[in-house]
């Protein structure tokens, strides 16, 4: 599990890439990698992959959010969310160490 974690939070940085390969194939390389494994491969690929896109989109509402020093009500429900995902974040890289 703490594979998987690990790997969905790596996903929103795609700069880790290797040059000769789209941010495209890296992300389905990891995905296939974590999900491998599974007991069910083609259900962790749609999990991992709907988790990363909730994730990117968490990501792209907060910083929408700090431009515009906006403090609405679903405003601090993004800055909340993605709190929790750099909290998680910090973490688990925390105990790969």
């Amino acid at each position: 599990m703490k594979k998987l974690i690990l790997v969905l939070l790596l996903l929103p940085l795609p700069f880790l890439a290797q040059a000769e390969k789209s941010d495209k194939d890296w992300i389905i390389e990891r995905i296939n990698d974590v999900c491998t494994e599974h007991s069910d491969p083609s259900f962790c690929r749609w999990q991992v992959e709907n988790i990363a896109a909730i994730s990117g989109i968490v990501t792209l509402s907060y910083s929408n959010c700090y431009l515009k020093n906006d403090n609405s009500k679903e405003c601090q429900t993004s800055t909340d969310a993605y709190n929790y995902i750099q909290k998680k974040y910090k973490e688990n890289m925390a105990d790969t160490k």
